[in-house]
């Protein structure tokens, strides 16, 4: 186990396994204070194609005072960069190698006064959770601020989306379970992947409370991932509230809410498939508007299939 708490500061990134080997059994890290300069994975940090997976489970709670905030730094550490918290390893490249794997299933929670400056991901870098294990995010408090930037490669890439990611940033995912009831999150709420990967199984997102996007900056809610390269291979579930009572409280969102992804496609790859894709509303308020499909444009369909 890790614990960070306190004044701490680290200048580089944080991982929970090793720099490039097999690791083993469960994971826990527990950020309860301090700063980290560069990233946080919670699995290996994975500098080759087919080596530093982890053959257990990951459990990282971002809560209490702490900060992962590069302060806009472009500096790439190894296949990532600062400000980014990751529940599986960083990992090498975006496909399905080894680096960066986590086996048995990853578990995030955002919680307190906690503050990420770009993205929080159910997965990696470009590491992943394997496509038939579980990824839980709790967000419970906290700030995910959104910022932009991240990797192509080994080099900075500005074009990267930040916010909140049930898969990876460039990789795939298995089954995905959100649940919002507090927070702030900029850039976007997605069950998908960021950029590409395909999850593998169902996403269900239950978003109860808290703040998606600000009067300033607008972020969506989508059930897909980020990207004309990122899927839902089968179905999609989003429950805003739980309750229709009157006064019941709920998500704030300033922006949109969509059951698709962004420019990505949900419920596999045909019409004739059992796939679904369910948005109820119960409770919250949205400046944007409600969608059951996906957001394209003019060059992209984003196609959901159920």
């Amino acid at each position: 186990d890790l614990r960070v708490r306190g004044n701490a500061v680290i200048n580089g990134a944080v991982y929970g396994g090793a720099e490039n080997a097999q690791c083993y059994g469960v994971r826990t890290m527990i950020f309860t204070g301090g700063t980290v300069k560069g990233w946080v994975c919670a699995a290996a940090n994975g500098t080759s194609n087919t080596n530093g997976d982890l053959t257990g489970t990951t459990y990282l709670y971002m809560g209490g005072n702490a900060r992962v905030d590069s302060e806009g730094s472009h500096t790439v550490i190894n296949r990532s960069v600062g400000g980014n918290v990751f529940a599986a390893g960083c990992g090498y490249q975006a496909n399905n190698a080894t680096s960066g794997l986590v086996r048995n299933g990853t578990n995030l929670v955002v919680a307190d006064n906690t503050y990420i400056e770009r993205g929080a991901y159910g997965g990696g870098s470009y590491g992943f959770s394997a496509n038939t294990q579980t990824t839980n995010i709790f967000i419970t408090g906290g700030h995910v601020a959104g910022q932009n930037g991240g990797v192509n490669g080994i080099n900075w890439d500005a074009s990267v989306q930040g916010g909140v990611y049930g898969g990876a940033c460039q990789n795939v995912g298995g089954t995905i379970n959100i649940t919002m009831t507090g927070g702030l999150v900029e850039g976007g709420l997605y069950g998908g992947s960021n950029v590409t990967g395909t999850i593998g199984n169902n996403v269900t997102m239950k978003i109860n409370g808290g703040q998606v996007g600000t009067e300033d900056k607008s972020a969506n809610i989508h059930g897909g991932g980020y990207g004309q390269d990122t899927k839902v291979s089968q179905n999609v579930e989003i429950t805003l509230g739980k309750t229709s009572a009157r006064d019941a409280e709920g998500v704030l969102v300033y922006g949109d809410v969509y059951g698709g992804s962004a420019l990505g496609s949900v419920n596999g790859t045909a019409a004739t498939n059992t796939y679904h894709t369910y948005v109820t509303m119960n409770a919250g308020y949205i400046h944007g508007s409600l969608y059951g499909g996906a957001l394209g444009n003019s060059t992209t369909a984003a196609n959901v299939y159920g």
